[in-house]
């Protein structure tokens, strides 16, 4: 069966950075180190990740970063990741209003809508 999800995260990534919105998902923006794939970084507006010692929703293990930077989804956790931090980045895009990538998916790139599983 076919799972929309990767696809729509890699559409919202797309939407920021045809907005002009590059975030440097693999250095710390505090020290321009490259990101370690097992430590917490907290992500802040225009500035980009920086390692943090708490744990919360505007944090990122590494390893979820550098899947986000390349677009690779595998498992539950990166897509989560993905689609929390698009959310967080376009919100000051959105006015307040909610983010509706699938119905904007489905009506620019054709795809197909997918039946709703415990929603």
């Amino acid at each position: 069966m076919y799972q929309p999800e990767p696809a729509l995260r890699r559409f919202e990534l797309a939407v920021l950075s045809s907005l002009g919105y590059g975030v440097d998902f693999l250095h710390c923006a505090g020290t321009g180190e490259p990101i370690e794939p097992t430590m917490t970084y907290r992500y802040r507006e225009q500035k980009g990740f920086i390692a943090s010692v708490r744990r919360d929703n505007l944090t990122f293990l590494g390893d979820e970063l550098i899947a986000i930077s390349e677009r690779r989804f595998i498992t539950k956790e990166q897509l989560s990741a993905a689609k929390r931090f698009t959310r967080i980045a376009l919100k000051p895009y959105l006015g307040g209003k909610p983010l509706k990538s699938r119905e904007l998916f489905i009506s620019r790139v054709g795809l197909p809508k997918a039946r709703s599983i415990g929603k």
